[in-house]
Order: C-alpha cells, then structure tokens, then sequence
C-alpha cells in the first residue's frame, strides 16, 4: 500500500508540474513560428509576474497549440532556445536578445498531435523565478504551409512588443545576427512543462493607466489583462 501511494504522489506531483498561459485562446499568430513563411525566428519575453511559478525550477519542456484546420507538415524543423531577461519588452525590430543569453534546449522535427505540438528538451533549463523567461524558438524548412495564407498557432494579446519576430523566405536566420524584425502585441498560448503554478493567480497587468504616465485624471478608471485562475 504505501508503495502504490509513493507511486500515486510522484504521478499527481508530476501532473501538476506545468503551468498552463491562456491555452484556451483562438487567435492565431507569427509565434512560436511562422508557418507561412520559409523561414523564421521570434523571440518572446514571458515576465516573471505572467509565469506565476512557485519557485525555481528546471523546464523540461514546451507545448504550443495549433489551429484546428492548420497543418505544420512544412513548418517542422525547429530550434528552441530558452533565457533568462530583465527586460520587460522590445524597445525596437532590433532589439533582439543576444544568443550569448540564450540556451539551445531543442533542435529537430515537431509534429502536430491532437492540435498541440510538444516539444521535450533534450537539454532542460534551469529558470531562476527572478527574470523573465525569453522562449526563443527558429524554423529552419524552406517551404510553407498554406493554411488559408494565415498563421497556423495560437496566440493571446498581451502587454506592448511582448513577442519580436522575423519571417522572411531567403534563409535560415542565424540568431547571431538575425535581420531587423517586426514587434507583436501578443504571444503564444503555451503549457510549460517542469515548473509547478504559485497557489494563488498572477498579480495582474495594469494596462491603463500606463506607469509614469503624468496628467492622469485623479479618478482615472483602471484597467488591466485578465489573469489566469483568478474570478
């Protein structure tokens, strides 16, 4: 008996090791990838205060969700890199983070299953909970998927230049020195894998007024991003 309840704590402790950031969104976007382009590179900064985990802990993997219709047959070869980062957004379509800040987790073929594409590292990263994390990832075939000459993952609308992305179909980006992208307001909807969720929701993201914003009305009406778990 007590082995089956060691064996049944290890699974449940295993099941709750994973956070999921609004995979129930059915927008889609240039992130992860692109798949309507030869090639691509996009960077995305997820904050500390998003990410929401109880403490430090080692990332073992990623999963990113797919349009239903969509399929990524030709958008399959990728490169997944991870990150620590203090900076909170893009200030610029130059404005890459630096591959000497970023660490190869994943590089082969992904496929999509059940409308989800997972991807396991095979080198795991360890997430410090002080930084932000920067989920880094670069599509390297040289052909595309169609799907209705739209972008085939989903994503949710966030703060300001959360997410940096090139796609372009000349070459394979080299993340030394990528080519000048173009900033998004929004980011993938992702489950990360190996870090368990704080027990309370996010604190949440203040839209409205913005901070150091001057001439505000003193009975300003707030607004915020809605948080994940919170009612």
């Amino acid at each position: 008996k007590r082995i089956l309840l060691l064996v049944l704590f290890f699974v449940a402790t295993g099941l709750c090791a994973q956070i999921n950031i609004n995979i129930g969104s059915s927008s889609v976007g240039t992130a992860p990838i692109s798949s309507f382009f030869s090639y691509s590179y996009v960077q995305q900064i997820y904050h500390k205060q998003e990410v929401n985990a109880n403490a430090a802990g080692t990332i073992t993997g990623l999963t990113f969700y797919v349009d239903s219709s969509s399929t990524i047959a030709e958008s399959s070869n990728w490169t997944v890199y991870l990150g620590h980062t203090s900076k909170a957004a893009f200030t610029s379509g130059t404005d890459w983070i630096p591959a000497a800040q970023l660490t190869q987790v994943f590089t082969g073929t992904v496929t999509k299953n059940n409308n989800k594409v997972e991807v396991v590292f095979t080198t795991p990263f360890t997430y410090n909970n002080v930084d932000n994390l920067v989920v880094a990832a670069k599509e390297n075939s040289p052909n595309i998927d169609i799907n209705n000459f739209d972008e085939a993952f989903h994503v949710y609308p966030h703060l300001p230049y959360s997410t940096l992305y090139y796609k372009g179909d000349r070459a394979v980006v080299d993340i030394a020195s990528p080519p000048g992208g173009i900033r998004a307001d929004y980011k993938s909807s992702v489950t990360i894998s190996g870090l368990t969720p704080s027990a309370s929701p996010a604190c949440p993201f203040v839209v409205y007024p913005a901070n150091n914003t001057q001439n505000i009305s003193l009975t300003p009406n707030f607004s915020w991003l809605p948080v994940s778990g919170a009612t």
